[in-house]
């Protein structure tokens, strides 16, 4: 699809921002974003709001949400806030149904490779993995909750996109994801202590398995991606802060 299609309204209006269906599940998308966001705005989360989607699905126009530049300790607030309020709401029973894909064996192999280049044995790897699938999965997850997704809209205001992997997951697990993401150190660790701190004892261990393989997930989809578009800063970030992730949840 081209984007010629759009209504140049639009498209010339920088308080829009569109998306056009232009790659195979693109469609799928839109649809899944579409009804993650009504689910979302009907239960009182902050979001974007959806101004027109086109004919068939094959675009949606938003209007666009402020995302002021960083982190702080107000903005690490409000997201526990809503990552809490997503664990309390059901799940959404999407119509559309989710993606799916597997890597190729040839791909699997490879990644294997670099991840062992990179310093990540298989064994961690695997057994970091496992650890974190044993979590039950019992609560609401928006299931991407990044800083990319987590947008920085004010003073203590968060709003939350891209909606369409919300599913039932494990308790922590958005808030801990989004700690992964936090460039400072020092305000990710206070993050992890104030998760800590208002869960039960008998949670920390599940707290600690999610956060070391999002950690590790993360870096190592950082080292596998095609070498033409490293980032060695990106790489090096992901790296340190899963090895202080290991190193904050070595006693629990």
């Amino acid at each position: 699809m081209r984007a010629s299609t759009v209504p140049q309204d639009y498209l010339l209006d920088p308080s829009f921002i569109v998306f056009a269906a232009t790659e195979p599940g693109d469609v799928r998308r839109i649809r899944r974003e579409v009804e993650g966001r009504a689910w979302a705005a009907a239960h009182g989360l902050p979001t974007a709001r959806t101004v027109a989607v086109g004919p068939d699905d094959r675009w949606m126009a938003s209007r666009r949400v402020a995302d002021e530049p960083g982190e702080s300790q107000d903005y690490l607030e409000a997201a526990l806030d809503v990552a809490r309020r997503i664990e309390r709401i059901p799940a959404p029973r999407f119509r559309t149904e989710g993606a799916s894909w597997a890597a190729p064996r040839s791909a699997t192999v490879g990644n294997a490779l670099r991840l062992a280049a990179a310093g990540v044995s298989p064994w961690l790897f695997a057994s970091t993995r496992t650890a974190a699938a044993r979590v039950p999965c019992t609560v609401t997850v928006h299931n991407d909750f990044h800083r990319a997704n987590v947008l920085r809209a004010g003073p203590g205001e968060v709003v939350v996109i891209d909606w369409e992997y919300t599913s039932t997951g494990p308790r922590h697990h958005d808030f801990l994801r989004l700690l992964v993401d936090v460039v400072d150190a020092d305000l990710a660790r206070g993050g992890l202590e104030s998760v800590l701190r208002s869960a039960p004892r008998a949670e920390h261990a599940a707290i600690a398995h999610q956060l070391r393989w999002l950690a590790l997930r993360t870096y190592g989809s950082e080292v596998c991606i095609p070498a033409a578009d490293l980032r060695p800063d990106l790489v090096e970030r992901r790296r340190r802060r899963w090895r202080e992730v290991f190193a904050w949840t070595a006693g629990l």
